[in-house]
């Protein structure tokens, strides 16, 4: 059944796992060998999870529409899937202690984005990480980004906002008590924190901390 993203919650995080429609064929394997490179690196990192989903979009108002970090710029969309495309949906379970304030803060994050250029650079790291097992430094935080990393990016925006008291490492107090929030890049397994541009796509789903609240088809 169709998703209705219309009325789906501000924080909700959509994955896709297909092409992008309508696109010519010199685009078309571009896209193909950088979904390569991420699925690669997704299953590197993830290998017994979900390490499919290439792009990842963003709802920062309830009744707004998406954001999306994709090429040739960031825009905004009305919804991030067609009806036949495959999509799933996650919400951040510490968003729902988000103030005003902080929703604010995620929207301009993605609204500072809407026209840059897409960041075709750090697609070119993963490629060099996959070979060379070494990442070059990027700025998610401040220029061009790609489209995990720009979701990840507003989420480390809101929580920087959190009072200090409620802000905790996982590590020290593994679960909610009212005061401890991790933050929203932290990997589970090992107990740190992924750098915001390195974070793909998969994160979103494969680590504690995310629910999933719709699927299609």
């Amino acid at each position: 059944m169709p998703i209705d993203f219309r009325s789906l919650p501000r924080g909700s995080i959509a994955l896709t796992y297909d092409m992008p429609r309508g696109i010519g064929w010199l685009k078309r394997l571009a896209f193909r060998q950088t979904y390569w490179g991420i699925r690669r690196m997704q299953h590197n990192v993830w290998p017994h999870g979900y390490n499919q989903a290439v792009h990842v979009q963003f709802k920062p108002t309830a009744d707004g529409p998406w954001f999306s970090m994709t090429a040739p710029r960031g825009c905004w969309v009305d919804v991030p899937a067609v009806p036949e495309e495959r999509c799933r949906v996650f919400m951040w379970d510490y968003a729902q202690y988000f103030s005003e304030q902080q929703w604010y803060v995620a929207k301009a994050y993605c609204e500072r984005l809407i026209g840059i250029p897409y960041d075709y650079w750090q697609l070119v790291a993963i490629a060099i990480h996959e070979a060379f097992r070494w990442t070059p430094e990027l700025d998610a935080l401040k220029n061009r980004t790609v489209c995990s990393c720009a979701v990840m990016g507003a989420l480390y925006k809101a929580w920087q906002l959190f009072p200090e008291n409620m802000i905790g490492y996982p590590w020290n107090r593994p679960a909610y008590s009212g005061r401890a929030i991790p933050k929203p890049n932290t990997r589970w397994h090992n107990l740190t924190c992924v750098a915001i541009e390195h974070c793909p796509p998969a994160i979103f789903e494969n680590e504690k901390g995310y629910t999933k609240i719709a699927e299609q088809p």
